[in-house]
């Protein structure tokens, strides 16, 4: 499988989760702050490796 697709894939469900979040006025705990951390996480290494793969 194609890893950029899975790295478009990783940034395109962030954002969306982020916006669905904005969007209903969620206030999350501990644990969503935990998965929120790791995903973003996971998002801005995905678009590091995208940056980093377009200038070859």
């Amino acid at each position: 499988m194609n890893t950029k697709f899975l790295h478009y894939l990783v940034l395109v469900i962030f954002a969306v989760s982020m916006l669905y979040a904005w969007l209903h006025g969620w206030r999350p705990g501990i644990i969503a702050w935990l998965v929120l951390s790791v995903s973003g996480l996971a998002s801005l290494i995905a678009a590091a490796i995208i940056f980093l793969d377009n200038r070859k």
